[in-house]
């Protein structure tokens, strides 16, 4: 009855009162309440992982020349230094969108919370959780729709387009698998 359905779910809300009972909630399955949960800092780690890139840039760029001016100009560092140093110098200049996005545009962007970002988030929380096992079926379909309008040719837009592909796909909707498969094949066409 009532008492096992409130076992077997989790109640999800912002600024959530126990005096408010009728506090309209989002309630999820608890296997998907956890996967909300585990993934709830990719913007964290997102930021880490660009800020790790410029990072490691500036230090071989620091090693090299160490290296060129005080280890006899060794022939690894005199490759290395140069394309670390010009990597980091790029990779620290906030320039370009999408797939052309530098390190610093992207922690940017993430830091904003720009529509593209949080298309991009949704993008790599869906595929998370598959791939810690999820089905592609079990994940809410709200989790494909509720993101910000963002230009159709931007990479994460075009990711989302197929995974809706792929959830209508496996769950049997052959209509909407359809209008998204095609959708897709009109984007790669024009933007890939």
């Amino acid at each position: 009855g009532a008492a096992a359905r409130a076992r077997s779910q989790a109640v999800r809300c912002g600024g959530w009162n126990e005096g408010k009972a009728r506090q309209i909630c989002r309630i999820f399955p608890l296997e998907l309440y956890g996967y909300a949960q585990k993934f709830k800092n990719i913007r964290r780690g997102f930021i880490l992982a660009a800020c790790g890139g410029i990072a490691v840039n500036f230090i071989f760029a620091a090693a090299g020349i160490i290296c060129i001016c005080f280890g006899g100009g060794a022939a690894l560092a005199s490759f290395i230094a140069p394309s670390s140093l010009y990597l980091f110098i790029i990779n620290a200049v906030p320039t370009g969108s999408g797939t052309n996005a530098t390190d610093m545009r992207m922690i940017i962007d993430t830091a904003e919370n720009t529509p593209e970002w949080q298309v991009l988030e949704r993008v790599l929380t869906i595929q998370g959780m598959l791939s810690e096992g999820m089905t592609i079926e079990q994940v809410d379909e709200e989790l494909f729709f509720s993101v910000p309008q963002v230009m159709e040719s931007e990479p994460s837009f075009i990711m989302l387009v197929s995974l809706r592909a792929d959830y209508y796909a496996a769950k049997g909707e052959e209509e909407n698998a359809k209008k998204w498969g095609d959708r897709l094949e009109s984007l790669k066409n024009e933007y890939l």
